[in-house]
C-alpha cells in the first residue's frame, strides 16, 4: 500500500475487532490518524502528511491509545505531475498519452474524464502513460491521473472528445486498378486528420 508524502491516501484495515472498542486511529510510523469505522470489520484511515519518502509501518490502535503488534508496511512516494497530453482530441475508445513524472509501476492507476467516467491506462514508464478515451458524448472534458486510492492530483488537462467515426456512404464502391478515382465518402466524425485506407494500402 503506497500513497504521496502530502497525504490523504484512504486505506481500509480489515480484522476482527472486539466489540468494545468505540473509537480507533491508525499509526503511520509516529503520526496517528483517526480511524472510521465501516462496519464491524473494517475501518478506513487518511494518511497523514510524512516529510519525505519511505516505507512506515502501518497499526492500528484501539481507542487511540496503544498499538497493535502487527503493522503492515505503508509506502510513502512523490505525488504525481501530469504535464502534456497528446493528441488533444480523439474519439472514443482512442489513445491518449499523459506525460509527467512520477508514475507509479502499478495497476492502481486510473485516468479520469470529466468528473466520473474512467478509461483504461497502460503504465510505459514513470513519465508516460496511455490513457484509453471511455464512451463520452462530444465536448471538451478534463483530464486527470490518480489512484484507487488517492483521487488527489495536481492540475488537469483539456481532452476534446470527438464524435465516432461513421461512414455512411461512398461515391461509388469500384474503380479501375490502375487507380486515381476520387472517391467520396459522407458520414460523421471526420477532421484534418482522418484517412482513408485501401485494405493493406
Amino acid at each position: 500500500c503506497q500513497g504521496p508524502v502530502e497525504g490523504g491516501t484512504r486505506v481500509v484495515v480489515s480484522g476482527d475487532f472486539p466489540t468494545s472498542i468505540t473509537s480507533a486511529c491508525c499509526g503511520f510510523g509516529h503520526a496517528l490518524s483517526p480511524a472510521v469505522f465501516l462496519d464491524l470489520h473494517r475501518v478506513q484511515c487518511v494518511a497523514p502528511k510524512q516529510d519525505g519518502v519511505g516505507i512506515v509501518p502501518l497499526a492500528l490502535s484501539f481507542n487511540c491509545d496503544s498499538s497493535s503488534e502487527v503493522s503492515l508496511p505503508f509506502e510513502y512516494v512523490l505525488p504525481l505531475f501530469v504535464f502534456r497530453l497528446s493528441p488533444s482530441s480523439g474519439s472514443s475508445q482512442s489513445s491518449v498519452a499523459l506525460e509527467g513524472q512520477n508514475f507509479p509501476s502499478s495497476k492502481r492507476l486510473i485516468c479520469k474524464f470529466g468528473l466520473s467516467v474512467f478509461g483504461f491506462v497502460t503504465w510505459q514508464s514513470s513519465s508516460k502513460v496511455f490513457c484509453t478515451v471511455p464512451r463520452l458524448p462530444p465536448g471538451n472534458v478534463t483530464v486527470t491521473l490518480i489512484s484507487e486510492t488517492d483521487d488527489s492530483h495536481k492540475g488537469g488537462l483539456s481532452f476534446e472528445v470527438l464524435p465516432d467515426l461513421e461512414i455512411q456512404s461512398l461515391s461509388f464502391t469500384s474503380s479501375p486498378a490502375s487507380g486515381g478515382a476520387v472517391l467520396q465518402v459522407t458520414g460523421n466524425g471526420f477532421d484534418a486528420g482522418t484517412e482513408c485506407v485501401f485494405g493493406q494500402v
